[in-house]
């Protein structure tokens, strides 16, 4: 019995990018017309894996589709995945060969408009400007999420920039009477949009009652 592959042509580049989450369909069919057991034997990096069980049970003519599961977070190059299925008594009946290639399509870079990732910031509302440089190789539709204290926003929360190029974004700031003293994280999360390509990156914020001694101290340990 001989399993056809039917989801993807013979000796396929898949072109991902990295930081992303990504499946890989792989249809199965048992061709002739009795019941067989197949293994799958999947050899390929570490951050593909297959989301079934190795072992697949087909009856005549039945089908079943697998999927490989892919993790690409800070992945990049080319990368071959052998693909085996063998029969229930061992022989192998099918190998299929997948090159997947992953570039770096749409990292940010991100910055302050001062060139660090630390801020001293004082109790009054401001606007801290943060450059994103597009460092990918397609054109990315971000949306910012930002992950701190509920005194700290950002806007936008979405900018497109084209390859090599760099937008501004707003870390907002507006602390009240119930804000304290002391250092916060903002974590910048970058989804783009219509992908499953997700980047993160975090500024560190150090809020103070800036008084002149304040303003010594700070700026000369940041």
């Amino acid at each position: 019995a001989t399993p056809v592959f039917v989801e993807h042509d013979e000796d396929a580049i898949y072109s991902l990018c990295s930081n992303a989450q990504e499946t890989i369909p792989i249809k199965l069919k048992n061709n002739v017309n009795v019941p067989n057991a197949f293994s799958i034997d999947v050899d390929a990096p570490s951050w593909v894996a297959l989301s079934s069980d190795r072992f697949v049970q087909l009856n005549n003519t039945q089908e079943k589709t697998v999927e490989l599961n892919l993790n690409t977070y800070s992945i990049e190059g080319d990368f071959n995945v052998l693909f085996d299925v063998e029969s229930y008594f061992g022989k192998v009946v099918q190998t299929e060969n997948l090159t997947l290639s992953v570039e770096n399509c749409y990292e940010p870079n991100i910055i302050t408009a001062d060139g660090k990732k630390k801020v001293v910031i004082d109790f009054n509302p401001v606007k801290i400007p943060v450059e994103v440089t597009n460092i990918g190789g397609k054109t990315a539709n971000y949306k910012v999420l930002l992950n701190s204290v509920n005194f700290l926003s950002v806007e936008p929360t979405y900018i497109t920039i084209a390859p090599n190029q760099t937008g501004i974004i707003n870390i907002v700031s507006n602390p009240n009477n119930y804000t304290q003293r002391g250092a916060y994280d903002a974590l910048l999360t970058f989804e783009v949009s219509g992908t499953n390509v997700v980047y993160g990156d975090s500024l560190a914020l150090t809020i103070v009652t800036m008084n002149f001694f304040d303003r010594i101290y700070y700026n000369y340990i940041i």
